[in-house]
């Protein structure tokens, strides 16, 4: 039961960081007529466009990659058969967690970033923001409660109580 209320938070996880990346995460006005709405995956594109490829490539491997290769990592531990690998998965899942919080700073660098322009450039966040930052909740709260459901898997093969 227990298994199955994590990998419901992983898959729920999941998709709200998928609607994280893909919504606009905020609304970005110039000069009072034009907006754009942005998303994660295009303030990336947008950033590499301007020659911004430090920001663009911290974006991409802290907000794009490590949280898929954490997800594909989570899921496959929780349904492994193999409790030693699974433990290993464990760890790994629990060292890339330390990096989840990342995510959020990295947003708050963006957005701060634009805020420089002054009175020329307003900033509102928008839904993408709102799933972002939930996905980073939920995938740490399925990566703190994935090492607890293995010791108490342990400890109920080898009949501890």
């Amino acid at each position: 039961m227990k298994k199955l209320f994590l990998a419901s938070l992983t898959i729920t996880s999941f998709a709200t960081y998928l609607m994280g990346i893909f919504l606009p995460a905020f609304r970005i006005r110039k000069l009072y007529f034009f907006k754009d709405d942005v998303t994660i995956v295009k303030s990336i594109w947008l950033l590499f466009e301007h020659g911004e490829l430090f920001l663009s490539g911290v974006i991409l491997i802290f907000s794009i990659l490590f949280p898929l290769v954490k997800y594909g990592m989570l899921l496959i531990a929780i349904f492994h058969r193999e409790k030693e690998k699974g433990a290993r998965l464990a760890n790994a899942v629990s060292a890339l967690s330390k990096w989840a919080m990342l995510d959020v700073y990295v947003i708050a660098l963006f957005v701060m970033t634009y805020k420089m322009g002054g009175g020329i450039i307003a900033i509102k966040v928008k839904t993408g923001t709102l799933f972002f930052t939930v996905s980073v909740l939920t995938s740490i709260a399925a990566s703190k409660l994935f090492p607890k459901l293995l010791l108490e898997k342990k400890r109920l093969d080898s009949g501890v109580k």
